[in-house]
């Protein structure tokens, strides 16, 4: 004896209910016999019965070159359902199983780590506790302090001050924080044009301003791949969002011809 016909089927009173609910969408039992029957020309398709763990699609096949028809029926199942309403989540979930696997429908339900489109700048930094950043942080110090800082003091009998003369005092190191500072000045206005390319969020733009502004090209190289990857999310984004509002005009626009041969096609 069959679970569906077990007196302790919870399911069993609520037959003719589901039965109406699946059987009134044809274009949803087309897909069933597409992907669970592998049957893409399946002709009179119906749900002959249905109970907690899953329902009998029956269809019917044209076979052999006679183009003779056989009736066939392929069970679908699922988990064990205790309600109506329990089933017909089960059925939706189906349908979106067949509809991935027959259209490539991307499931948006999951994302891929680092490929969701909302990559952060200080996510694809290294930390700032990395040795080379700082080695720059220091270095920065040291030649503010070398321009406007107080003259530097002796140190184990090293006159530091005359030292930094003979280097060239500081004229020498104003210049090169003036050369160093024009340097990172640039950078920064290329990542301001490669955040309005990339729509990067507000947040993201001052933070890549402060690090290219300290750390030159250690952080503009990953600011840039950060922006490309994003750049490349977004068009894709935006060619899906086209295909799909085109597909939706086509079908609304549908040539009569071809929807009655599809109200024919569950005549038959």
């Amino acid at each position: 004896m069959s679970l569906r016909k077990a007196p302790t089927d919870p399911i069993v009173a609520h037959e003719p209910e589901l039965l109406s609910y699946l059987n009134s969408r044809p274009d949803d039992l087309d897909l069933f016999a597409l992907y669970f029957a592998q049957s893409p020309k399946a002709l009179q398709i119906q749900v002959s019965d249905i109970d907690s763990t899953g329902f009998t699609l029956q269809y019917v096949e044209r076979t052999g070159l006679e183009g003779n028809f056989t009736r066939k029926e392929v069970r679908v199942v699922y988990d064990r359902a205790t309600t109506v309403a329990d089933v017909k989540k089960r059925i939706d979930a189906l349908k979106r199983e067949a509809k991935v696997a027959t259209e490539l429908v991307v499931d948006r339900s999951y994302v891929a780590p680092g490929s969701d489109g909302t990559l952060k700048m200080k996510n694809v930094m290294s930390p700032m506790s990395d040795p080379l950043k700082v080695i720059l942080v220091l270095g920065w110090i040291i030649l503010i302090l070398a321009v406007y800082g107080p003259d530097l003091p002796t140190l184990l009998d090293v006159d530091l001050e005359a030292v930094k003369d003979h280097m060239g005092g500081r004229p020498l190191f104003l210049k090169f924080l003036v050369a160093l500072a024009a340097i990172h000045a640039v950078e920064c206005v290329l990542v301001l044009v490669l955040a309005v390319y990339g729509a990067l969020p507000l947040d993201d733009v001052v933070v890549a301003l402060v690090y290219v502004a300290l750390f030159g090209v250690h952080a503009t190289g990953p600011f840039v791949k950060m922006v490309f990857k994003r750049k490349a999310y977004l068009d894709g984004k935006k060619a899906e969002g086209a295909k799909a509002k085109a597909k939706g005009k086509g079908k609304g626009n549908a040539d009569p011809s071809t929807k009655a041969t599809a109200a024919s096609k569950q005549e038959l």
